[in-house]
């Protein structure tokens, strides 16, 4: 398994390695921020132990049949968030996102907390209205939640606002807020045990968003508790690897993404298998990504 070493080294990069940044078509963007957790925190450690995670991965994906050796990806530091600071934190993230959606990069943006998520999305739709689909285990649509507007759990219910369309995607725990505040933003709901049933509703809905340009949030509570224990908010009932994967991909194929993030993932060193299929996961989605921009 060799491996071209770049220039923030094995530790420190996303499948240990990066390319020049001027030369990559992927942009790793590590967000360790986890101010708004309201059960559980330790967001903040998830971009490190999912970047650490990914250097014991097979650089081949034999789902895409693509050596992710061989993808132009570079893996930026670790951004400072000013953790005191939400608003702040929030236009960083915006400002950084915009900038590498505009030198015609894809942002992977590695959290963190899902709040992160509001100022990637208002970063990566610089170029234009996007869709907006999340796969949770929650709403996200709290108008407001513990005292503030731009909080984890108010993700779906600031982007729906912006979107050209919204989709939560293997939820199962909600607020009577939350459904009504979806229920007015048209956020089409694809809830875990319909999902579980059968993929073919996910593929029906998304036959509304066909095309579109997009951003797509995976929270990795969306992933049953025995997979991944260590997040915010577990919720039972949840995804297994499968039907994460297959859901994925029928998203990437139906829109065309412009920047992804992969949230929620706390302090693992009790589990450290759960960075790893983290890991894996995001990198699946980079080889699914490129397999489909060279279709």
């Amino acid at each position: 398994m060799t491996r071209p070493k770049g220039p923030w080294g094995p530790e420190r990069a996303f499948l240990g390695y990066s390319v020049p940044y001027e030369d990559a078509r992927y942009v790793i963007l590590p967000v360790p921020y986890d101010s708004t957790a309201s059960c559980r925190p330790g967001a903040r450690f998830g971009p490190r132990q999912i970047i650490d995670s990914s250097a014991l991965l097979e650089t081949f994906d034999p789902y895409t049949g693509r050596d992710l050796s061989e993808l132009p990806i570079h893996t930026l530091p670790e951004t400072s968030v000013p953790r005191a600071d939400h608003d702040k934190a929030l236009r960083l993230v915006e400002d950084l996102t915009r900038s590498i959606v505009s030198d015609g990069k894809v942002p992977i943006i590695l959290g963190g907390d899902h709040s992160v998520t509001i100022g990637a999305f208002l970063g990566a739709q610089s170029t234009g209205r996007l869709a907006f689909i999340s796969l949770d285990a929650h709403l996200d649509s709290y108008g407001e939640f513990e005292g503030s507007p731009l909080g984890h759990a108010s993700v779906t219910a600031r982007c729906s606002e912006r979107a050209v369309a919204s989709m939560v995607v293997g939820a199962r725990a909600a607020g009577r807020e939350e459904v009504r505040v979806a229920r007015e933003r048209k956020v089409e709901i694809i809830w875990a045990w319909e999902l579980k049933k059968n993929l073919s509703k996910l593929a029906a809905a998304l036959e509304n968003l066909q095309g579109m340009r997009a951003y797509i949030s995976f929270d990795v509570d969306v992933l049953d508790p025995s997979l991944v224990p260590c997040t915010g908010c577990p919720e039972p009932g949840g995804l297994d690897w499968y039907e994460a994967v297959w859901a994925l991909e029928l998203i990437m194929r139906a829109v065309r993404p412009v920047a992804l993030d992969f949230v929620e993932l706390g302090d693992c060193r009790a589990r450290p298998d759960a960075p790893y299929l983290v890991a894996k996961l995001v990198a699946h989605a980079l080889g699914a990504l490129d397999s489909l921009s060279n279709v």
